[in-house]
């Protein structure tokens, strides 16, 4: 057998992976010893166990003490269903399946400070050498690792909050809307954020401040949460509750846009306002929107609009390419999973056309 110019122990490992993966070497069998490797493929002792060596490094064979080498069992795929429902709490998607009595998965994680490199700077948007939090995970099923996972945070964003370290703290391993509510809490001006929930009618939650995030987050995310048929105010409400049967079932968000508009307009502030506006589709009050935020243009407000899961979105997609605006005042974007996507990369997305808006505001003497 000739080898070409790729070191041989490379070509023998190859191919016994590929005789693995196709089953001619199945699970509980016995590797060829080193003495037929060397045979049938002419290579040397050294050569021969190289090669072992690199299968055993990939996880496709093990060593049995005084019995030899061993192809493993590969572990059977497991399908995994999410779902847009988050329990009280919240937690990332992997923490929540989990929770599974069938699931054998466990995380490490190991975060430290560190100087951005060119690359991290880049994809963050900040200078190389600032500082960043790195956090690296390592994902194992039944104890093997099956993942290998690296974050990188901007400290000038998260230092000082309650997100500060990803996986401790009062918010550790919890999801991207907890996570996000503290680093909009720390972007806002005076270190609180107003918030509203909205379905048929909107309704403005008590402020957040970001000493008290998670008892906020304890009180008022609350997905899925309503009951139509009960008479009465819900038994068992905190008094800042909102009674999610005023709010509704049906999207109107051309009412919660009017609301946020007129806060505005009655509490001016010295900065420009950024509203974050996280929708799961269904819009159909396309007029009505369109007009709304037309009309927003003059205002010193951005509103960035982000798509949760695969839906309708309607003219929130468009307006990019709406024309008759001085200023391009929307952004939108969807993720099918916005647990999945790693905190940097949603947090440049979702500031990633603020600055060109304030730019283009200020010429236009909005700002």
């Amino acid at each position: 057998m000739t080898f070409g110019e790729q070191p041989a122990y490379l070509r023998v490992a190859g191919d016994l992976r590929k005789k693995i993966a196709d089953g001619l070497l199945p699970p509980h069998t016995r590797l060829p010893s080193q003495a037929r490797i060397r045979e049938e493929y002419g290579v040397s002792d050294t050569v021969a166990l190289e090669a072992r060596k690199v299968l055993m490094a990939e996880g496709l064979v093990e060593g049995r003490s005084g019995s030899g080498t061993y192809v493993r069992e590969r572990p059977v795929p497991r399908r995994v269903a999410r779902s847009g429902y988050r329990p009280a709490g919240g937690a990332t998607p992997f923490r929540q399946e989990q929770a599974d009595g069938d699931a054998r998965g466990t995380w490490e994680s190991r975060s430290e400070q560190a100087e951005a490199s060119g690359a991290v700077a880049e994809r963050l948007g900040i200078k190389p050498g600032d500082r960043v939090m790195c956090t690296r995970y390592v994902f194992r099923e039944a104890g093997e690792a099956v993942m290998l996972s690296t974050s990188w945070e901007p400290l000038d964003l998260t230092g000082r909050t309650p997100v500060m370290l990803p996986e401790e703290g009062p918010l550790g391993g919890m999801g991207v809307v907890e996570r996000m509510a503290a680093v909009a809490a720390q972007l806002d001006d005076d270190g609180e954020m107003q918030a509203w929930t909205f379905a048929s009618n909107p309704a403005r939650l008590p402020d957040l401040r970001l000493g008290d995030l998670p008892e906020w987050l304890r009180l008022h995310v609350r997905v899925g949460e309503i009951s139509l048929f009960r008479r009465g105010r819900k038994k068992g409400l905190h008094p800042e509750q909102v009674d999610m049967r005023a709010v509704g079932i049906q999207n109107e968000e051309q009412k919660v846009i009017a609301e946020v508009r007129a806060f505005v307009r009655a509490n001016p502030a010295p900065v420009p306002t950024l509203v974050l506006f996280f929708s799961d589709g269904g819009v159909y009050r396309n007029a009505e929107i369109e007009r709304e935020l037309r009309e927003a243009v003059e205002e010193p407000v951005f509103w960035q609009f982000v798509g949760l899961g695969r839906s309708n979105y309607g003219v929130l997609e468009r307006f990019d390419t709406l024309p008759g605006r001085r200023v391009d005042n929307v952004g939108f974007f969807a993720v099918d999973d916005i647990g999945t996507v790693p905190d940097p990369e949603l947090y440049d997305r979702l500031l990633s056309e603020f600055p060109s808006w304030v730019t283009a505001a200020g010429r236009a003497g909005i700002l």
